[in-house]
């Protein structure tokens, strides 16, 4: 079976945020794979075999993008697709980017299943690939937690809040993984070392023929610009000595918790 995964390149657990000046976290700041989309690039690898392939494709500033390409291919994907374009008014509408994803699949072609993770971590939206489907008119199952291959259709199992539903789809299809179908696999130094000479190829949707160009417009300035606003940082903490006697210490204790409204 043929794959293709798109995947995200997010900001690592133990990075901070780096901003630009419109309050938008750099992407090529600290960046890997969102740890969903490896559970997708694990079951495309899974469902490809010994005779099947899967595609990893990004979307994005192909500098910026590359580290994260090639980590998939340590993984052991086949080929890797940088996809960039000038259609997104705005990089943070994932509902447009859903639109132009599935533009690049439409040019690559050649795929049974196109897979994603059910969101990424710095962005839990959850949209993308509801949006890919929605576009390429194609099946779509989210929440999915086990995916096999039996004969020429995918057998699935939707995780929900009260039970699992089981079902089977013919392909073409698109699928959004939890984060519970799978462990992906550790790429080893052999495959780190292919991945780093490995080619990449590059995609650039600069027209829609998913999309008719008035639907695209409207779509297109739907989501207003988001913004990366920090947390402010915590107060220092006050110490209360009781050295100066219980009476007191007990004084300065309620004087100050009523000065931050907890009392």
């Amino acid at each position: 079976m043929k794959s293709l995964v798109f995947i995200k390149s997010v900001r690592k657990l133990n990075a901070d945020p780096q901003l630009d000046a419109q309050g938008q976290v750099n992407a090529d700041a600290d960046v890997g794979i969102n740890y969903v989309d490896k559970l997708a690039i694990e079951a495309g690898l899974q469902l490809a075999g010994t005779d099947g392939s899967v595609t990893v494709a990004s979307y994005g500033d192909p500098q910026a993008t590359e580290s994260t390409l090639r980590d998939g291919l340590a993984m052991g994907a086949t080929k890797a697709v940088a996809i960039t374009s000038d259609l997104l008014t705005d990089q943070s509408n994932q509902v447009g980017l859903g639109v132009v994803l599935a533009e690049a699949a439409q040019q690559l072609g050649d795929y049974d299943v196109i897979l994603t993770g059910d969101q990424a971590k710095d962005d839990v939206q959850g949209c993308v690939g509801l949006r890919i489907a929605d576009a390429l008119q194609l099946p779509y199952f989210d929440r999915v937690n086990q995916l096999t291959l039996n004969g020429d259709q995918l057998d699935y199992q939707l995780l929900w809040e009260h039970g699992n539903v089981n079902g089977s789809t013919a392909t073409p299809a698109v699928i959004s993984v939890t984060d519970t179908i799978n462990k992906p696999r550790l790429p080893s130094f052999k495959t780190k070392m292919t991945a780093k000479r490995a080619a990449i190829d590059t995609v650039d949707v600069a027209k829609l023929t998913v999309m008719d160009a008035a639907t695209w417009k409207k779509l297109n300035g739907a989501v207003v610009a988001q913004r990366f606003v920090p947390k402010p940082e915590r107060p220092a903490a006050k110490i209360v000595n009781y050295d100066q006697g219980s009476g007191a210490a007990i004084d300065e204790l309620m004087a100050t918790l009523q000065q931050q409204n907890i009392l």
